[in-house]
């Protein structure tokens, strides 16, 4: 999460150079107060509150999105950044019903798509990408059930090799004592 937060950051600053030749000072002081905003994930990341800064990123970042949105229309094609919400979303929150939430949340916030026709590509991009994303994680987590189950069975196997080269240590060291006594004895019968 982290990582997608400094990316953020950096991909707003690359607005800043459009914003002041235009002198579009309103879009300046949004995208200097979504960066302010954007540092409280960092932070809470920082003081291990993964589960505050997740909701923290996906509601933060979608009122503000929206917020840029309505300061500066709806040409701006920022709409589709609700998308990155939706990946997050699926990715960071492992129930259901979050991830559903935030989803749900995220197309509300871009429900007002004037366009029928973008409003359908949109729904339709959503429904997509849930579904695709849903699919990589749900195998994903069964991978790791597997390596989970065939590493605790590979140390299970560690552990019975562990006992046995112990007990065969022991009948060695028996072996060698017979062996050792044998010799003794045989050499004083001869």
């Amino acid at each position: 999460m982290n990582e997608i937060t400094i990316f953020l950051l950096l991909l707003q600053t690359f607005v800043y150079p459009e914003l002041i030749y235009n002198l579009n000072y309103n879009a300046i002081l949004v995208i200097i107060t979504v960066q302010l905003f954007t540092v409280g994930s960092l932070v809470l990341a920082y003081f291990n509150q993964t589960i505050a800064a997740k909701w923290y990123f996906n509601i933060i970042f979608t009122v503000f999105m929206t917020l840029l949105i309505i300061t500066h229309g709806w040409e701006l094609r920022a709409d589709y950044c609700y998308l990155i919400f939706t990946v997050t979303a699926i990715i960071f929150f492992d129930k259901k019903i979050h991830r559903l939430l935030l989803i749900i949340c995220c197309y509300l916030f871009a429900d007002n798509i004037s366009d029928w026709n973008s409003m359908i590509v949109f729904s339709s991009m959503i429904i997509c990408i849930t579904l695709i994303i849903s699919r990589f994680v749900s195998e994903n987590e069964s991978y790791q059930d597997e390596l989970t189950k065939t590493l605790d069975t590979l140390q299970q196997e560690q552990a019975k090799i562990e006992v046995q080269n112990n007990t065969l240590e022991k009948v060695n060291k028996d072996l060698e004592r017979f062996a050792y006594i044998s010799s003794h004895n045989l050499s004083r019968w001869t």
